[in-house]
């Protein structure tokens, strides 16, 4: 059985019950709902803000998966190199609450 979420805000809060607010209101900016179904874009949005929110989601959870940066590409710094200093702030933010997340998450399936 599919639960289905009426908001990216709720979904995300379901997935990730442990997390701050402005955390989940950042995941839940890059996220889209397929067939009633939410989940993270599968392209890095436009604007700046949403892009860097996309990106650290995504370098952070392949960090705690294969141990390395491989996502990080060109288009990152790039991308890092236009934003403003708030844009930067967020990144690193969410870049590190994802990894720390990512670690949590992984942790408890190993137990299981």
């Amino acid at each position: 059985m599919t639960i289905k979420y009426e908001t990216a805000n709720a979904w995300v809060r379901a997935s990730l019950p442990d997390v701050p607010d402005e955390y989940v209101n950042a995941i839940a900016s890059v996220c889209k709902s397929r067939k009633g179904i939410w989940s993270v874009l599968k392209n890095p949005p436009k604007d700046t803000r949403r892009a860097l929110i996309w990106h650290a989601f995504k370098i952070g959870s392949h960090l705690v998966r294969w141990g390395d940066y491989a996502p990080w590409t060109d288009r990152v710094t790039y991308t890092l190199m236009r934003a403003d200093d708030s844009e930067r702030e967020l990144f690193e933010y969410m870049l590190e609450t994802t990894t720390i997340e990512a670690k949590k998450r992984a942790l408890k399936h190993k137990k299981q």
